[in-house]
């Protein structure tokens, strides 16, 4: 967790959690939405519940932190699921996997709700893996905390110290290479949804640049060591399977 201030006092919280292994999700979920409430609450009420004993104000938090933890999970549990993402987790061959999931979109809950229930029904644990490869020979030193392209794609805002040009910071954001990669993993079965900021900038080709996860598995090949290597080096093997992401651009969620 970082907190970062602007000169004129205002200030971002960033939750960065960039490994996560074999974890069982809707514990390391739950354990997420109590850390980022529990600071939001304690930087909008640390004023107002300043005079109170202790133990009024965490029982304020804490009932907070629940409230906010189970509409959220409601929220993902009732999203809409396509039955074929479930058939998917018992799969045994690629050409399942392959007619399964051609053709099919995720909504705005519905990877967490299959990461929800992989476990709780498959028993699979959840893993995550990022990487960032930046264009040229930049080294994260030198960006400032924050890069944010502006709605004119033009111009960027900037929070923090750097030498670079603004032009500079555009071409970081245009051309830097993200992963994200969620893996489902049950013994030696693992599948893997992984994302890269150019297919959700809407700079892949697929389907008229609609953003979307690829999808890979066990049974494409490839061991899980290799892949999460790839991912760390910011390199993914190629797949066949892309799943639309529906208003995607619409949302303020992930």
């Amino acid at each position: 967790m970082l907190k970062v201030y602007e000169d004129d006092g205002s200030w971002y919280r960033m939750f960065i959690d960039d490994k996560v292994e074999y974890v069982n999700p809707i514990n390391y979920f739950k354990e997420i939405s109590f850390i980022s409430s529990f600071y939001r609450m304690q930087d909008l009420l640390a004023d107002k519940l300043k005079d109170y004993p202790e133990k009024i104000k965490n029982e304020v938090f804490y009932k907070k932190l629940i409230e906010d933890w189970e509409a959220h999970f409601v929220k993902i549990t009732e999203e809409e699921l396509d039955k074929d993402f479930l058939e998917l987790l018992s799969s045994k061959k690629k050409n399942d996997q392959l007619r399964l999931l051609k053709g099919k979109f995720f909504n705005r809950n519905s990877l967490l709700k299959l990461i929800f229930q992989s476990f709780s029904e498959f028993r699979y644990t959840f893993s995550r893996y990022t990487s960032e490869k930046l264009p040229g020979n930049l080294k994260q030193s030198q960006l400032p905390i924050i890069i944010e392209l502006n709605e004119d794609q033009e111009t960027v805002t900037f929070i923090g110290e750097t030498s670079l040009t603004e032009g500079e910071l555009k071409n970081v954001i245009n051309h830097r290479k993200k992963i994200v990669a969620n893996f489902l993993d049950r013994g030696n079965e693992w599948h893997c949804f992984y994302l890269t900021y150019k297919a959700l900038a809407g700079k892949e080709s697929w389907n008229s640049g609609t953003p979307h996860y690829h999808y890979i598995s066990d049974k494409f090949g490839i061991s899980r060591e290799k892949l999460v290597e790839g991912i760390k080096e910011g390199k993914m093997p190629s797949s066949p399977i892309h799943i639309g992401l529906k208003n995607y651009r619409d949302s303020s969620e992930e």
